[in-house]
Protein backbone atom coordinates (compact mmCIF):
# COMPACT_ATOMS: atom_id res chain seq x y z
CA UNK A 1 0.00 0.00 0.00
CA UNK A 2 2.36 2.34 0.87
CA UNK A 3 4.67 2.00 -2.72
CA UNK A 4 1.12 2.55 -4.24
CA UNK A 5 0.52 5.74 -1.65
CA UNK A 6 4.11 7.04 -2.81
CA UNK A 7 3.87 6.73 -6.72
CA UNK A 8 0.98 8.41 -6.95
CA UNK A 9 -1.06 5.33 -7.44
CA UNK A 10 -3.79 5.13 -4.60
CA UNK A 11 -5.00 7.93 -1.88
CA UNK A 12 -5.02 10.28 -4.63
CA UNK A 13 -7.37 13.06 -4.78
CA UNK A 14 -9.18 12.96 -0.85
CA UNK A 15 -10.16 16.37 0.24
CA UNK A 16 -8.60 17.11 3.98
CA UNK A 17 -10.99 17.73 6.62
CA UNK A 18 -9.13 19.70 9.72
CA UNK A 19 -11.57 23.09 10.65
CA UNK A 20 -12.88 22.22 14.06
CA UNK A 21 -16.67 23.56 11.95
CA UNK A 22 -16.10 21.25 9.45
CA UNK A 23 -15.20 18.29 11.89
CA UNK A 24 -18.04 18.82 14.28
CA UNK A 25 -20.47 19.38 11.10
CA UNK A 26 -19.37 16.20 10.00
CA UNK A 27 -19.63 13.86 13.53
CA UNK A 28 -23.37 15.86 13.25
CA UNK A 29 -23.95 14.50 10.03
CA UNK A 30 -22.56 11.26 11.16
CA UNK A 31 -25.45 10.93 14.05
CA UNK A 32 -28.35 12.17 11.64
CA UNK A 33 -27.57 8.76 9.82
CA UNK A 34 -27.45 7.08 12.74
CA UNK A 35 -24.21 6.13 12.98
CA UNK A 36 -21.48 6.52 15.68
CA UNK A 37 -19.86 9.86 15.68
CA UNK A 38 -15.90 9.87 14.75
CA UNK A 39 -13.18 10.80 17.81
CA UNK A 40 -10.88 11.78 15.34
CA UNK A 41 -10.38 15.57 14.94
CA UNK A 42 -9.02 15.41 11.11
CA UNK A 43 -9.39 13.58 8.05
CA UNK A 44 -9.90 12.85 4.89
CA UNK A 45 -12.95 12.21 2.71
CA UNK A 46 -13.41 11.57 -1.56
CA UNK A 47 -16.15 12.37 -3.42
CA UNK A 48 -18.47 11.38 -1.19
CA UNK A 49 -17.56 11.83 2.05
CA UNK A 50 -16.42 8.39 2.50
CA UNK A 51 -12.92 8.30 5.06
CA UNK A 52 -10.33 5.42 5.17
CA UNK A 53 -9.57 7.08 8.51
CA UNK A 54 -13.04 6.76 9.74
CA UNK A 55 -13.59 3.84 7.94
CA UNK A 56 -10.17 2.11 9.73
CA UNK A 57 -11.40 3.69 13.33
CA UNK A 58 -15.51 2.18 12.90
CA UNK A 59 -13.96 -1.07 11.32
CA UNK A 60 -16.37 -0.88 8.44
CA UNK A 61 -15.61 -0.01 4.88
CA UNK A 62 -19.03 0.90 3.98
CA UNK A 63 -20.25 2.75 7.29
CA UNK A 64 -21.24 4.94 4.92
CA UNK A 65 -24.57 2.49 4.51
CA UNK A 66 -28.01 1.22 5.87
CA UNK A 67 -29.34 -1.94 4.13
CA UNK A 68 -29.61 -1.17 0.36
CA UNK A 69 -29.20 2.74 1.34
CA UNK A 70 -26.06 4.69 0.38
CA UNK A 71 -25.41 7.92 2.20
CA UNK A 72 -22.95 10.49 1.09
CA UNK A 73 -21.45 13.65 2.79
CA UNK A 74 -20.41 16.70 1.50
CA UNK A 75 -17.87 19.15 3.31
CA UNK A 76 -16.90 21.19 0.00
CA UNK A 77 -17.35 21.78 -3.37
CA UNK A 78 -13.65 20.93 -4.06
CA UNK A 79 -15.17 16.84 -3.80
CA UNK A 80 -16.39 17.72 -7.28
CA UNK A 81 -14.96 14.87 -9.34
CA UNK A 82 -12.67 13.52 -6.69
CA UNK A 83 -12.01 9.49 -7.17
CA UNK A 84 -14.53 7.39 -4.96
CA UNK A 85 -12.94 4.83 -3.47
CA UNK A 86 -15.07 2.46 -1.85
CA UNK A 87 -18.11 2.62 -4.81
CA UNK A 88 -20.77 0.31 -4.04
CA UNK A 89 -22.19 0.58 -7.66
CA UNK A 90 -20.26 1.21 -10.83
CA UNK A 91 -23.28 5.02 -11.73
CA UNK A 92 -21.85 6.07 -8.19
CA UNK A 93 -19.07 8.66 -9.90
CA UNK A 94 -21.79 9.14 -12.57
CA UNK A 95 -24.46 10.19 -10.08
CA UNK A 96 -22.00 12.30 -7.84
CA UNK A 97 -21.07 14.09 -11.24
CA UNK A 98 -25.10 14.49 -12.18
CA UNK A 99 -25.69 15.99 -8.80
CA UNK A 100 -22.70 18.74 -8.53
CA UNK A 101 -23.90 19.43 -12.01
CA UNK A 102 -27.64 20.20 -11.34
CA UNK A 103 -26.76 22.42 -8.26
CA UNK A 104 -23.15 23.41 -7.76
CA UNK A 105 -24.46 26.83 -6.88
CA UNK A 106 -26.66 25.22 -3.82
CA UNK A 107 -23.47 22.62 -2.75
CA UNK A 108 -21.08 25.41 -2.61
CA UNK A 109 -23.57 28.15 -0.52
CA UNK A 110 -24.35 25.25 1.63
CA UNK A 111 -21.32 23.60 2.80
CA UNK A 112 -20.01 27.56 3.11
CA UNK A 113 -21.74 27.50 6.41
CA UNK A 114 -22.83 23.95 6.85
CA UNK A 115 -22.58 19.93 6.17
CA UNK A 116 -24.95 18.49 3.05
CA UNK A 117 -25.51 14.98 3.42
CA UNK A 118 -27.42 12.70 0.87
CA UNK A 119 -29.76 9.66 0.97
CA UNK A 120 -29.41 7.39 -2.17
CA UNK A 121 -32.50 5.22 -1.98
CA UNK A 122 -33.40 2.52 -4.95
CA UNK A 123 -36.85 2.38 -3.38
CA UNK A 124 -35.87 -1.02 -1.81
CA UNK A 125 -34.57 -1.47 1.82
CA UNK A 126 -32.77 -4.40 2.11
CA UNK A 127 -31.91 -6.29 -0.89
CA UNK A 128 -32.82 -9.88 -0.34
CA UNK A 129 -32.24 -11.83 -3.02
CA UNK A 130 -30.48 -11.15 -6.45
CA UNK A 131 -33.50 -11.26 -8.26
CA UNK A 132 -34.12 -8.07 -6.89
CA UNK A 133 -31.87 -6.21 -8.40
CA UNK A 134 -34.03 -6.28 -11.54
CA UNK A 135 -36.65 -4.86 -10.24
CA UNK A 136 -34.34 -1.70 -9.66
CA UNK A 137 -34.85 0.77 -12.41
CA UNK A 138 -33.90 4.02 -10.74
CA UNK A 139 -31.93 5.83 -7.94
CA UNK A 140 -33.07 9.25 -5.82
CA UNK A 141 -31.32 11.45 -4.54
CA UNK A 142 -31.89 13.44 -1.66
CA UNK A 143 -30.55 16.08 0.37
CA UNK A 144 -30.57 17.52 3.70
CA UNK A 145 -28.55 20.56 5.99
CA UNK A 146 -27.12 19.39 9.23
CA UNK A 147 -28.59 22.33 10.58
CA UNK A 148 -31.41 22.08 8.60
CA UNK A 149 -31.17 24.93 6.64
CA UNK A 150 -33.05 24.26 3.63
CA UNK A 151 -35.98 23.47 5.29
CA UNK A 152 -35.46 26.51 7.15
CA UNK A 153 -35.30 28.34 3.61
CA UNK A 154 -38.68 26.05 2.62
CA UNK A 155 -40.62 27.37 5.28
CA UNK A 156 -39.62 31.24 5.60
CA UNK A 157 -40.06 31.38 1.87
CA UNK A 158 -43.56 29.93 2.41
CA UNK A 159 -43.89 32.28 5.68
CA UNK A 160 -42.93 35.30 3.40
CA UNK A 161 -45.70 34.62 0.38
CA UNK A 162 -48.63 33.75 3.15
CA UNK A 163 -47.39 36.90 4.71
CA UNK A 164 -47.65 38.60 1.29
CA UNK A 165 -50.55 37.14 -0.27
CA UNK A 166 -53.17 38.40 2.81
CA UNK A 167 -53.72 41.84 3.34
CA UNK A 168 -54.21 41.34 6.90
CA UNK A 169 -51.07 38.92 8.11
CA UNK A 170 -49.26 41.81 9.29
CA UNK A 171 -52.08 41.62 12.47
CA UNK A 172 -51.05 37.84 12.85
CA UNK A 173 -48.28 37.49 15.28
CA UNK A 174 -48.02 34.12 15.04
CA UNK A 175 -46.90 34.51 11.44
CA UNK A 176 -44.81 37.44 12.59
CA UNK A 177 -43.12 35.87 14.94
CA UNK A 178 -42.40 32.38 12.87
CA UNK A 179 -40.36 35.20 9.90
CA UNK A 180 -38.75 37.12 12.76
CA UNK A 181 -37.34 33.81 14.50
CA UNK A 182 -36.49 32.47 11.30
CA UNK A 183 -34.25 35.22 9.91
CA UNK A 184 -32.89 35.36 13.51
CA UNK A 185 -31.95 31.89 13.35
CA UNK A 186 -30.64 31.40 9.53
CA UNK A 187 -30.59 35.43 8.27
CA UNK A 188 -32.31 36.17 5.20
CA UNK A 189 -32.72 33.24 3.16
CA UNK A 190 -35.26 34.14 0.23
CA UNK A 191 -32.88 34.92 -2.26
CA UNK A 192 -30.00 32.10 -1.26
CA UNK A 193 -29.67 29.31 -3.73
CA UNK A 194 -29.52 26.52 -0.74
CA UNK A 195 -32.73 24.30 -1.93
CA UNK A 196 -31.84 20.98 -3.83
CA UNK A 197 -34.18 19.36 -5.31
CA UNK A 198 -34.36 15.46 -5.29
CA UNK A 199 -32.77 13.87 -8.44
CA UNK A 200 -33.34 10.96 -9.88
CA UNK A 201 -30.84 8.68 -11.37
CA UNK A 202 -32.12 6.56 -14.63
CA UNK A 203 -29.84 5.26 -16.52
CA UNK A 204 -29.50 1.95 -14.51
CA UNK A 205 -30.18 -0.87 -16.93
CA UNK A 206 -26.88 -2.36 -16.83
CA UNK A 207 -24.85 -1.62 -13.81
CA UNK A 208 -22.64 -3.54 -11.11
CA UNK A 209 -23.42 -3.63 -7.57
CA UNK A 210 -21.29 -5.09 -4.29
CA UNK A 211 -24.45 -6.78 -3.17
CA UNK A 212 -24.00 -10.36 -1.99
CA UNK A 213 -20.33 -9.88 -3.34
CA UNK A 214 -20.39 -8.44 -6.60
CA UNK A 215 -23.45 -8.99 -9.06
CA UNK A 216 -23.37 -7.30 -12.59
CA UNK A 217 -26.90 -6.98 -13.81
CA UNK A 218 -27.48 -6.71 -17.59
CA UNK A 219 -30.74 -5.79 -19.02
CA UNK A 220 -32.31 -4.64 -22.27
CA UNK A 221 -30.53 -7.48 -24.59
CA UNK A 222 -30.85 -9.10 -27.95
CA UNK A 223 -32.05 -12.53 -26.25
CA UNK A 224 -34.59 -10.51 -23.88
CA UNK A 225 -33.74 -12.51 -20.14
CA UNK A 226 -31.38 -10.40 -18.39
CA UNK A 227 -27.92 -11.72 -16.78
CA UNK A 228 -26.63 -11.69 -13.49
CA UNK A 229 -22.95 -12.22 -13.21
CA UNK A 230 -21.76 -13.39 -9.94
CA UNK A 231 -18.71 -13.04 -8.08
CA UNK A 232 -19.86 -15.36 -5.30
CA UNK A 233 -19.15 -18.93 -6.43
CA UNK A 234 -21.60 -20.41 -4.38
CA UNK A 235 -24.39 -17.61 -4.96
CA UNK A 236 -24.33 -18.97 -8.62
CA UNK A 237 -24.27 -22.00 -8.43
CA UNK A 238 -27.58 -21.92 -6.64
CA UNK A 239 -28.89 -20.86 -10.11
CA UNK A 240 -31.78 -19.18 -8.38
CA UNK A 241 -32.83 -17.80 -11.47
CA UNK A 242 -32.17 -18.00 -15.57
CA UNK A 243 -29.18 -16.43 -17.24
CA UNK A 244 -27.14 -16.34 -13.60
CA UNK A 245 -23.26 -16.91 -14.37
CA UNK A 246 -20.58 -16.99 -12.02
CA UNK A 247 -17.37 -15.01 -13.63
CA UNK A 248 -15.49 -17.82 -14.47
CA UNK A 249 -18.47 -19.62 -16.20
CA UNK A 250 -17.12 -21.19 -19.74
CA UNK A 251 -20.49 -20.39 -20.82
CA UNK A 252 -20.54 -16.56 -20.27
CA UNK A 253 -18.05 -15.91 -22.50
CA UNK A 254 -20.41 -17.44 -25.29
CA UNK A 255 -23.37 -15.83 -23.85
CA UNK A 256 -21.60 -12.04 -24.02
CA UNK A 257 -20.72 -12.49 -27.33
CA UNK A 258 -24.21 -13.97 -28.31
CA UNK A 259 -25.63 -10.31 -27.16
CA UNK A 260 -23.32 -8.38 -29.39
CA UNK A 261 -21.90 -6.89 -25.91
CA UNK A 262 -18.31 -8.48 -26.55
CA UNK A 263 -16.27 -9.45 -29.42
CA UNK A 264 -12.31 -10.38 -29.98
CA UNK A 265 -11.52 -7.96 -32.53
CA UNK A 266 -8.17 -9.65 -34.64
CA UNK A 267 -7.71 -6.08 -36.61
CA UNK A 268 -7.52 -4.27 -33.19
CA UNK A 269 -4.75 -6.77 -31.97
CA UNK A 270 -2.88 -6.37 -35.37
CA UNK A 271 -3.36 -2.62 -34.72
CA UNK A 272 -2.09 -3.22 -30.97
CA UNK A 273 0.24 -6.45 -31.01
CA UNK A 274 1.59 -4.31 -27.79
CA UNK A 275 -1.10 -5.32 -25.40
CA UNK A 276 -0.86 -8.80 -26.24
CA UNK A 277 2.81 -8.67 -25.83
CA UNK A 278 2.01 -7.03 -22.15
CA UNK A 279 -0.33 -10.11 -21.93
CA UNK A 280 2.85 -12.19 -22.20
CA UNK A 281 4.58 -10.39 -19.84
CA UNK A 282 1.61 -10.65 -17.53
CA UNK A 283 1.34 -14.67 -17.94
CA UNK A 284 5.27 -14.90 -17.26
CA UNK A 285 5.19 -12.77 -14.26
CA UNK A 286 2.35 -14.56 -12.10
CA UNK A 287 3.35 -18.22 -13.09
CA UNK A 288 6.90 -17.08 -11.77
CA UNK A 289 5.43 -15.72 -8.59
CA UNK A 290 3.40 -18.73 -8.19
CA UNK A 291 6.22 -21.27 -8.91
CA UNK A 292 9.63 -20.30 -7.94
CA UNK A 293 10.09 -19.45 -4.15
CA UNK A 294 13.64 -17.89 -4.90
CA UNK A 295 14.21 -13.75 -5.07
CA UNK A 296 13.57 -12.22 -8.27
CA UNK A 297 14.22 -8.76 -9.07
CA UNK A 298 10.87 -8.59 -11.79
CA UNK A 299 11.51 -4.81 -12.14
CA UNK A 300 14.65 -5.76 -14.39
CA UNK A 301 13.53 -8.43 -16.40
CA UNK A 302 14.23 -7.04 -20.17
CA UNK A 303 12.84 -9.27 -23.02
CA UNK A 304 15.75 -11.98 -23.28
CA UNK A 305 15.55 -12.99 -19.49
CA UNK A 306 11.63 -13.19 -19.75
CA UNK A 307 12.10 -15.71 -22.14
CA UNK A 308 15.20 -17.23 -20.56
CA UNK A 309 12.33 -17.86 -17.28
CA UNK A 310 9.47 -18.98 -19.89
CA UNK A 311 11.51 -21.63 -21.09
CA UNK A 312 12.60 -22.64 -17.56
CA UNK A 313 8.79 -22.76 -16.47
CA UNK A 314 7.26 -23.97 -19.63
CA UNK A 315 5.53 -26.85 -17.74
CA UNK A 316 3.64 -24.01 -15.71
CA UNK A 317 2.63 -21.64 -18.46
CA UNK A 318 -0.88 -22.23 -19.26
CA UNK A 319 -1.64 -23.46 -22.66
CA UNK A 320 -3.11 -20.09 -23.67
CA UNK A 321 0.39 -18.56 -23.25
CA UNK A 322 1.95 -20.22 -26.33
CA UNK A 323 -1.52 -19.91 -27.99
CA UNK A 324 -0.89 -16.36 -27.53
CA UNK A 325 2.74 -16.25 -28.80
CA UNK A 326 1.77 -18.18 -32.72
CA UNK A 327 -1.46 -15.44 -32.72
CA UNK A 328 1.61 -12.43 -32.17
CA UNK A 329 3.35 -14.20 -34.90
CA UNK A 330 0.14 -14.43 -37.35
CA UNK A 331 -0.74 -11.05 -36.42
CA UNK A 332 2.46 -9.44 -37.53
CA UNK A 333 2.52 -11.45 -40.48
CA UNK A 334 0.47 -10.34 -43.78
CA UNK A 335 -3.35 -10.20 -43.14
CA UNK A 336 -5.24 -13.20 -44.20
CA UNK A 337 -8.75 -14.01 -44.72
CA UNK A 338 -8.42 -17.32 -43.08
CA UNK A 339 -10.38 -17.60 -40.03
CA UNK A 340 -7.85 -17.57 -36.68
CA UNK A 341 -9.65 -20.16 -33.90
CA UNK A 342 -9.21 -19.63 -30.69
CA UNK A 343 -9.51 -21.90 -27.48
CA UNK A 344 -11.95 -21.10 -25.30
CA UNK A 345 -9.23 -19.41 -22.46
CA UNK A 346 -7.93 -17.66 -25.20
CA UNK A 347 -11.14 -15.96 -25.98
CA UNK A 348 -11.86 -15.13 -22.83
CA UNK A 349 -8.24 -13.16 -22.41
CA UNK A 350 -8.82 -11.69 -25.79
CA UNK A 351 -12.97 -10.47 -25.52
CA UNK A 352 -13.54 -6.45 -25.31
CA UNK A 353 -16.83 -4.13 -25.44
CA UNK A 354 -17.94 -3.64 -28.40
CA UNK A 355 -17.27 0.22 -29.29
CA UNK A 356 -20.43 1.01 -30.38
CA UNK A 357 -21.98 0.38 -26.79
CA UNK A 358 -22.86 3.52 -24.84
CA UNK A 359 -20.04 4.26 -22.23
CA UNK A 360 -21.77 3.83 -19.20
CA UNK A 361 -22.50 0.06 -20.24
CA UNK A 362 -19.03 -0.47 -21.56
CA UNK A 363 -17.17 0.66 -18.21
CA UNK A 364 -19.50 -2.46 -16.94
CA UNK A 365 -18.39 -4.78 -18.83
CA UNK A 366 -14.52 -3.49 -18.94
CA UNK A 367 -14.68 -3.88 -15.06
CA UNK A 368 -16.72 -7.35 -15.70
CA UNK A 369 -14.10 -8.62 -17.78
CA UNK A 370 -10.96 -7.26 -15.59
CA UNK A 371 -12.69 -9.78 -13.15
CA UNK A 372 -12.76 -12.53 -15.33
CA UNK A 373 -9.18 -12.14 -16.34
CA UNK A 374 -6.81 -10.71 -13.43
CA UNK A 375 -4.17 -11.57 -15.15
CA UNK A 376 -3.75 -8.64 -17.05
CA UNK A 377 -3.13 -6.55 -13.30
CA UNK A 378 -3.23 -3.44 -15.17
CA UNK A 379 -6.42 -3.42 -16.04
CA UNK A 380 -7.33 -5.06 -13.10
CA UNK A 381 -6.00 -2.20 -11.25
CA UNK A 382 -8.06 0.62 -13.70
CA UNK A 383 -11.59 -1.03 -13.47
CA UNK A 384 -11.65 -3.16 -9.96
CA UNK A 385 -9.22 -1.42 -7.37
CA UNK A 386 -10.87 -3.21 -4.34
CA UNK A 387 -9.93 -6.82 -6.07
CA UNK A 388 -6.54 -5.94 -7.48
CA UNK A 389 -5.35 -5.19 -3.98
CA UNK A 390 -6.65 -8.33 -2.47
CA UNK A 391 -4.21 -9.31 -5.34
CA UNK A 392 -1.23 -6.95 -4.83
CA UNK A 393 -1.43 -7.30 -1.00
CA UNK A 394 0.76 -10.83 -0.65
CA UNK A 395 2.71 -10.17 -3.96
CA UNK A 396 6.44 -10.20 -2.54
CA UNK A 397 8.44 -6.53 -2.88
CA UNK A 398 10.01 -7.23 -5.92
CA UNK A 399 6.62 -8.08 -7.66
CA UNK A 400 5.07 -5.19 -6.08
CA UNK A 401 8.04 -2.67 -7.39
CA UNK A 402 7.83 -4.62 -10.97
CA UNK A 403 4.33 -3.60 -11.07
CA UNK A 404 4.55 0.10 -10.16
CA UNK A 405 7.03 0.32 -12.72
CA UNK A 406 4.81 -0.80 -15.17
CA UNK A 407 2.01 1.57 -14.44
CA UNK A 408 4.39 5.02 -14.18
CA UNK A 409 5.78 3.73 -17.45
CA UNK A 410 2.13 3.76 -18.86
CA UNK A 411 1.50 6.64 -17.75
CA UNK A 412 4.62 8.39 -19.04
CA UNK A 413 3.99 7.00 -22.40
CA UNK A 414 0.67 8.50 -22.61
CA UNK A 415 1.89 11.83 -21.29
CA UNK A 416 4.02 11.94 -24.02
CA UNK A 417 1.41 11.00 -26.99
Amino acid sequence: MKLLIQNGLLGQGFVPVSSPRVVDGYRRAMEKLGLTPTQLSSFDVDGMGWSPQIAKEQQNDYYLTHGATQYAILVSPDQRGKPIERPLHSFDAELMEKLFRNAPHQIADITARTILWLEITNGITVVRSPLDLLMIDSVSVRSQTVAGLMTAAKQQRELVSEFRASADAWQNPVVRSQIIESAKSFGDLRTRSIVIPQIDFTDLRCFYTRAFGGVYVLRDLKGNDPILVCEDEKLASAKTTKGMYHVSAIELVERLCDENLVHVSLEWYRKNKDVLEELLEYIVIDTLSRTRSDEIDYASLNSARLKKFAVEIQDQLPPEFFELERLLITLSGKPTKKKIALSPGLQRMLIRPRQDLADPLKRVLWRLIATMVPVDVKRLYTFNLQLFLSHYHPWCDQKKMWFVNCMTQSVSAKNKE
